[in-house]
């Protein structure tokens, strides 16, 4: 299961008056439900410890159980990078101005230009989240 980012969601949702299509919806319930989908999402826990080195030094002390844990109940909400996984070779594939940047340096990896911009710009990380990630943006981005 693919979520996107939470500031990507937030970016489309309407904080002004309610329209006749909009619903209001009180944060505290809009968390929840994310959470709960996040329980189910593709998570890269090695990733997300990479990119988060302070969240590995919890884990180390047992301040925390796991990056995941901390993934769900506040990186995501952070904005926290890592912890989608990015199959480099087919990502390269599906995006040749990815494939043309990192050939010449100017990304390191599939997986950080997904973590720096891919997300935003709805890009497919995996064969696996393709639907998720169209499905994610048909909703978000009707008018």
């Amino acid at each position: 299961m693919f979520v996107p980012p939470y500031k990507l969601i937030l970016k489309h949702l309407d904080p002004g008056p309610e329209g006749v299509h909009d619903v209001t919806v009180p944060r505290r319930l809009l968390d929840f439900l994310l959470r709960r989908l996040l329980e189910h999402a593709e998570f890269d826990e090695m990733q997300y410890l990479r990119c988060n080195p302070d969240v590995a030094t919890a884990i180390r002390r047992k301040e925390m159980q796991s990056g995941r844990e901390h993934f769900i109940q506040v990186g995501y909400f952070e904005g926290r990078a890592g912890g989608t996984p990015v199959q480099e070779d087919w990502y390269l594939a599906r995006n040749p101005d990815v494939a043309a940047a990192k050939r010449v340096g100017k990304v390191k990896s599939a997986e950080m230009q997904y973590r720096i911009a891919g997300a935003s710009e709805w890009r497919q990380p995996n064969p696996r989240s393709a639907i998720d990630v169209d499905a994610w943006k048909n909703v978000l981005e009707r008018e």
